[in-house]
């Protein structure tokens, strides 16, 4: 019952990881990482050696804003910068191009599907996108149901909330 979207791009593959380990207590948010996901985004390259080969290297804007934990001075939005963080030592090691996906409300699952999977734009590539865990299944959801116009699209993908190490 699956249809292919128009515009929907060809030969494209994309992996995706969630950003590295981001809170020292559970209810803090600064956009950040925290020494534990420092040392997995520099083990990245090593973990992936051999089982991806990706052609460029993708993720979200650090300029995108979150709202987080408010600081003594009162600030409580910051950069979110832990997935360019993540993902960048494995650019850095593979010698890959690295962009930033930005132009796009990423809370959108739709918005976020279409900039990755539809225009032609990745189309014959291998891309390593490394992502925010909450907007993920937003985004592979909506490229799923955009096969399943008519309904019937498989169960919806939840990403575990301690998980680190699913591509």
């Amino acid at each position: 019952g699956a249809v292919i979207p128009a515009g929907t791009n060809t030969n494209e593959t994309l992996y995706i990881i969630r950003h590295a380990e981001a809170h020292p207590q559970g209810d803090f948010d600064d956009g950040n990482y925290v020494g534990a996901g420092q040392w997995r985004a520099l083990a990245l390259p090593f973990a992936l050696q051999g089982k991806i080969h990706p052609t460029q290297v993708y993720s979200s804007d650090p300029a995108q804003p979150i709202q987080g934990s408010q600081s003594a001075s009162g600030v409580s939005t910051w950069s979110y910068v832990r997935p360019s963080l993540t993902v960048e030592p494995y650019a850095i090691a593979n010698n890959l191009p690295y962009r930033l996906a930005a132009g796009f409300d990423w809370d959108s699952g739709q918005s976020t599907s279409n900039f990755f999977f539809n225009g032609g734009r990745l189309s014959n590539s291998s891309v390593l996108l490394a992502w925010e865990h909450l907007r993920i299944p937003l985004t592979v959801n909506a490229l799923i149901s955009s096969y399943f116009p008519q309904g019937g699209a498989p169960a919806a993908l939840v990403w575990p909330e301690n998980d680190y190490d699913t591509v």
